[in-house]
């Protein structure tokens, strides 16, 4: 997060930034896509009489507390897709007269997408991770 935040501070420019804007904006959609896909998921399907009612109450709040989780990973996505919505219909002479708000605003931009791609890593980890613990 912090790697592309300074990518961006240092190199990325309005017009750069103009440039890839739309394959930015596809990536992020996707990404919110797989997390609408894995919230509607749900829970395990188990026979639920095998489980003591402890453990029905752990496996439950777990789910619960992954869905919270996937909640707040998607709502930082739409607005990163917010602003980069934002993005592609402001005109760069809205930045005229900035002296170095612009390089501020792209580091913190850069290390908005940094944030959301490394949740997204995250959750793709966790879930390979539960898949070979069962196996």
């Amino acid at each position: 997060m912090a790697a592309i935040g300074f990518v961006f501070y240092r190199w990325m420019t309005l017009a750069l930034l103009k440039e890839i804007l739309q394959p930015l904006i596809v990536a992020i959609s996707i990404m919110a896509a797989a997390l609408l896909v894995r919230l509607d998921r749900g829970m395990p399907t188990l026979d639920w009489k095998s489980l003591e009612v402890a453990a029905r109450k752990i496996l439950t709040h777990r789910v619960v507390e992954l869905s919270r989780e996937y909640i707040s990973v998607i709502t930082l996505e739409f607005v990163t897709l917010i602003i980069l919505l934002a993005l592609s219909v402001i005109k760069e002479k809205t930045f005229i007269g900035w002296s170095s708000g612009p390089a501020i605003f792209l580091g913190a931009l850069g290390a908005l997408i940094g944030l959301c791609a490394s949740r997204m890593g995250y959750i793709v980890w966790r879930d390979t991770d539960i898949e070979i613990q069962t196996l």
